[in-house]
């Protein structure tokens, strides 16, 4: 059995962290792999399965921590580096006030796709679940600062940004998965080709 999405991508992202000297984004990141690893264990609340054993889980979950001691090794928490100027420096002036669902897909370049079964029960339940979780997710990264709070349009822009790379990342696997095809069909014809030439 191949990996799934979300697996590949704690997988990149793992593999990306210790090139990572941004904390912000070192924050960033581990936000999004203890999510994923929260539903490949079955833990996301979203009545799933566990996708991976539980020694890989240990070992993915050993992985984040020490890179999440890497943060807490820094006298700044990561309440106050969101929240910092250099995280607002990094976007774009345009960015900081758009908001990216008024974007449709065709106007930036991209089709959007039908997704799976799975993606869509995600979609219907809304922001009445993701935005609750997301919080927790902020708050299960540093107990030792509770204070200092990240305003919810940083929240809801870091959110929107995880959803496109999602996006982004269906569209690659479909269009792998259709040049595969492809090539699959062209291999069959030539095969054939030579079949009635002989």
């Amino acid at each position: 059995m191949g990996l799934s999405k979300t697996e590949i991508n704690l997988r990149r992202l793992l593999a990306a962290m210790p090139n990572q000297t941004n904390e912000v984004k070192l924050a960033q990141y581990i936000v999004t792999l203890r999510e994923h690893l929260a539903s490949l264990t079955g833990e996301s609340g979203h009545n799933s399965l566990p996708c991976i054993s539980e020694k890989k889980a240990k070992e993915y979950a050993e992985q984040i921590e020490a890179a999440a001691s890497r943060i807490r090794a820094n006298d700044m928490s990561m309440w106050d580096m969101l929240a910092s100027r250099d995280y607002n420096a990094d976007l774009p002036e345009s960015s900081k006030e758009l908001d990216l669902q008024e974007i449709s897909p065709t106007t930036a370049g991209l089709r959007r796709r039908a997704i799976s079964g799975s993606r869509n029960k995600h979609e219907t339940r809304g922001d009445e679940s993701t935005n609750g979780e997301q919080d927790d997710a902020w708050k299960s990264l540093t107990n030792q600062d509770s204070s200092a709070k990240v305003d919810s349009a940083t929240l809801s822009f870091i959110e929107k940004h995880r959803h496109l790379q999602e996006d982004l990342t269906d569209e690659m696997v479909d269009l792998a998965r259709q040049m595969k095809e492809a090539t699959l069909a062209m291999n069959q014809a030539v095969e054939d080709s030579k079949k009635v030439s002989t």
